[in-house]
C-alpha cells in the first residue's frame, strides 16, 4: 500500500511544472496563463502614461485614496492586459484577424504590438453600424462589460516582486 501512495506521489510531482514555469506568469484572464515578460510591456506603457498626465515621475509620490500611484498603475497594467487577452479570444471567436502589426525581434513585445491591432480591427467590426463619432464610447462600454465578466486570478507571487523604480 505504501508503494502504490509512493507511485502515486511520485506521479503528482511530475506532473506539476517546475516552479520557475508556474511563477512566470502574473496571473490568469478566465484560466489563459498572462506571461510576465508580456505584463511588463504593459507596465512600463502605464508608467508612461501616468507620468505623461501626471506631470512626471512625481506622480509616484500621489496618494489615490486607499493605493499608492505605483499601485494604481498596476491594477490599470493588469486590467489592459486581460482586456487584450479576452478581445483577441472574441476576435478569434468572431473570425476577425489583425494582419497588419508592428513585428518585433521580442515575442513579448510582437504580442503586446499585436493586441493593440486585434483590438481596432474588433472595435471597427463590432461598431461598424455606429457613428464614427460614437465608436470609441460604445466600445469602452463593452470592454468595460467584459472586464467585470472576467475572471482576473493575479499570481500573487509574481505580483509581489514587481515594483516601479523611478
Amino acid at each position: 500500500m505504501k508503494a502504490i501512495i509512493l507511485i502515486f506521489i511520485v506521479f503528482l510531482v511530475a506532473c506539476i511544472p517546475p516552479a520557475t514555469e508556474r511563477e512566470s506568469y502574473i496571473g490568469t484572464v478566465n484560466g489563459e496563463h498572462m506571461p510576465v515578460a508580456v505584463y511588463m510591456i504593459y507596465l512600463e506603457e502605464q508608467i508612461h502614461h501616468f507620468e505623461r498626465i501626471g506631470g512626471g515621475p512625481t506622480i509616484w509620490d500621489a496618494d489615490f485614496g486607499t493605493q499608492t500611484a505605483e499601485q494604481v498603475a498596476m491594477e490599470h497594467a493588469l486590467n489592459n492586459m486581460a482586456l487584450s487577452i479576452i478581445i483577441r479570444n472574441i476576435a478569434e471567436e468572431s473570425n476577425i484577424s489583425a494582419s497588419e502589426f508592428t513585428s518585433s525581434d521580442d515575442p513579448a513585445q510582437e504580442d503586446f504590438n499585436e493586441s493593440i491591432a486585434i483590438r481596432e480591427a474588433l472595435m471597427h467590426y463590432l461598431t461598424v453600424a455606429y457613428a464614427e463619432v460614437h465608436r470609441d464610447t460604445i466600445f469602452s462600454n463593452m470592454e468595460e462589460a467584459w472586464l467585470e465578466e472576467a475572471i482576473i486570478i493575479r499570481n500573487v507571487t509574481e505580483w509581489d516582486k514587481i515594483r516601479i523604480e523611478r
